[in-house]
Protein backbone atom coordinates (compact mmCIF):
# COMPACT_ATOMS: atom_id res chain seq x y z
CA UNK A 1 0.00 0.00 0.00
CA UNK A 2 1.38 3.66 -0.97
CA UNK A 3 0.18 6.39 0.75
CA UNK A 4 0.73 10.18 -0.61
CA UNK A 5 -0.19 12.99 1.73
CA UNK A 6 -1.65 15.47 -0.03
CA UNK A 7 -3.20 17.91 2.79
CA UNK A 8 -2.11 18.60 5.95
CA UNK A 9 -4.58 19.55 8.71
CA UNK A 10 -4.45 21.18 12.66
CA UNK A 11 -5.95 18.49 14.49
CA UNK A 12 -6.85 18.50 18.27
CA UNK A 13 -4.79 16.61 21.04
CA UNK A 14 -4.58 12.99 20.61
CA UNK A 15 -6.47 12.98 17.85
CA UNK A 16 -5.18 11.33 14.23
CA UNK A 17 -7.89 10.52 11.71
CA UNK A 18 -5.99 8.89 8.57
CA UNK A 19 -7.67 9.38 4.94
CA UNK A 20 -6.72 8.44 1.76
CA UNK A 21 -8.35 7.54 -1.67
CA UNK A 22 -8.02 4.08 -3.76
CA UNK A 23 -6.54 3.87 -7.01
CA UNK A 24 -8.61 4.38 -10.19
CA UNK A 25 -7.67 0.61 -11.25
CA UNK A 26 -9.23 -0.60 -8.07
CA UNK A 27 -13.12 1.44 -8.24
CA UNK A 28 -16.01 -0.28 -9.21
CA UNK A 29 -16.85 0.32 -12.93
CA UNK A 30 -20.02 -0.13 -14.91
CA UNK A 31 -19.99 -1.70 -17.72
CA UNK A 32 -23.10 -2.33 -20.26
CA UNK A 33 -24.22 -5.55 -21.56
CA UNK A 34 -23.51 -4.63 -25.66
CA UNK A 35 -23.94 -8.46 -26.73
CA UNK A 36 -25.28 -11.61 -25.51
CA UNK A 37 -24.12 -14.85 -27.70
CA UNK A 38 -25.04 -18.03 -27.32
CA UNK A 39 -21.57 -20.65 -28.09
CA UNK A 40 -23.44 -23.53 -27.14
CA UNK A 41 -26.39 -25.15 -24.92
CA UNK A 42 -24.63 -24.20 -22.04
CA UNK A 43 -22.34 -21.56 -22.39
CA UNK A 44 -22.99 -18.00 -23.21
CA UNK A 45 -20.80 -15.28 -24.28
CA UNK A 46 -20.86 -11.46 -22.60
CA UNK A 47 -19.64 -8.62 -24.11
CA UNK A 48 -18.85 -5.56 -21.83
CA UNK A 49 -18.63 -1.99 -23.04
CA UNK A 50 -17.61 0.88 -20.04
CA UNK A 51 -20.36 3.31 -19.93
CA UNK A 52 -17.24 6.03 -19.29
CA UNK A 53 -14.89 7.14 -21.85
CA UNK A 54 -11.81 5.50 -20.18
CA UNK A 55 -9.68 3.19 -22.02
CA UNK A 56 -10.03 -0.57 -21.68
CA UNK A 57 -8.06 -2.09 -18.29
CA UNK A 58 -4.90 -3.88 -19.65
CA UNK A 59 -6.10 -7.33 -19.28
CA UNK A 60 -4.85 -10.30 -21.79
CA UNK A 61 -7.00 -13.26 -22.87
CA UNK A 62 -7.21 -15.64 -19.56
CA UNK A 63 -7.00 -13.28 -16.77
CA UNK A 64 -10.22 -12.56 -14.48
CA UNK A 65 -12.84 -9.93 -14.44
CA UNK A 66 -13.97 -9.91 -10.79
CA UNK A 67 -18.12 -8.60 -11.12
CA UNK A 68 -20.90 -7.78 -8.90
CA UNK A 69 -24.61 -8.85 -9.80
CA UNK A 70 -27.26 -7.41 -7.85
CA UNK A 71 -30.34 -9.71 -7.72
CA UNK A 72 -33.41 -9.85 -5.37
CA UNK A 73 -31.36 -12.14 -3.26
CA UNK A 74 -28.54 -9.92 -2.52
CA UNK A 75 -25.29 -9.30 -4.42
CA UNK A 76 -23.35 -12.28 -5.96
CA UNK A 77 -19.90 -11.31 -6.50
CA UNK A 78 -17.57 -13.47 -8.87
CA UNK A 79 -14.33 -13.63 -11.10
CA UNK A 80 -14.46 -14.89 -14.61
CA UNK A 81 -12.42 -15.23 -17.27
CA UNK A 82 -11.72 -13.08 -19.77
CA UNK A 83 -12.27 -14.83 -23.61
CA UNK A 84 -10.55 -12.52 -25.68
CA UNK A 85 -8.00 -9.60 -24.55
CA UNK A 86 -9.20 -6.48 -24.68
CA UNK A 87 -5.93 -5.33 -26.54
CA UNK A 88 -7.20 -7.81 -29.11
CA UNK A 89 -11.07 -5.94 -29.01
CA UNK A 90 -9.31 -2.46 -29.45
CA UNK A 91 -7.12 -3.23 -32.26
CA UNK A 92 -10.26 -4.41 -34.12
CA UNK A 93 -11.55 -0.61 -33.48
CA UNK A 94 -14.03 -2.32 -30.53
CA UNK A 95 -14.41 -1.27 -26.87
CA UNK A 96 -15.62 -4.42 -25.00
CA UNK A 97 -14.32 -7.05 -22.18
CA UNK A 98 -16.00 -11.01 -23.10
CA UNK A 99 -16.32 -13.49 -20.37
CA UNK A 100 -18.13 -16.60 -21.59
CA UNK A 101 -19.94 -18.20 -18.61
CA UNK A 102 -20.71 -21.62 -18.68
CA UNK A 103 -24.41 -22.61 -17.19
CA UNK A 104 -23.67 -24.60 -14.10
CA UNK A 105 -26.89 -26.10 -12.41
CA UNK A 106 -26.84 -25.10 -9.34
CA UNK A 107 -24.73 -21.62 -10.34
CA UNK A 108 -26.50 -18.80 -8.72
CA UNK A 109 -24.77 -16.42 -10.47
CA UNK A 110 -24.43 -18.47 -13.67
CA UNK A 111 -28.08 -18.92 -13.83
CA UNK A 112 -28.53 -15.54 -13.17
CA UNK A 113 -26.31 -14.26 -16.09
CA UNK A 114 -28.07 -16.86 -18.43
CA UNK A 115 -31.54 -16.43 -17.36
CA UNK A 116 -31.34 -12.94 -16.07
CA UNK A 117 -29.02 -10.26 -17.48
CA UNK A 118 -29.99 -9.25 -21.41
CA UNK A 119 -28.39 -6.58 -23.48
CA UNK A 120 -28.26 -3.27 -22.53
CA UNK A 121 -28.01 -4.42 -18.32
CA UNK A 122 -25.07 -3.09 -16.65
CA UNK A 123 -22.42 -4.92 -14.70
CA UNK A 124 -19.94 -3.69 -11.97
CA UNK A 125 -16.13 -4.94 -12.33
CA UNK A 126 -13.27 -4.44 -10.80
CA UNK A 127 -10.07 -4.83 -12.32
Amino acid sequence: VTLTVTQVNQLADNALPIRWGVPASARARDLKVVAKVPESAVVTSFYLEPTDEEDLWDFEAGNHLPIRLVTTAGDLQRTYSLSVAPSASNAAGNRYYRISVKREPEGKASSFLHDQIQVGNIIQARK
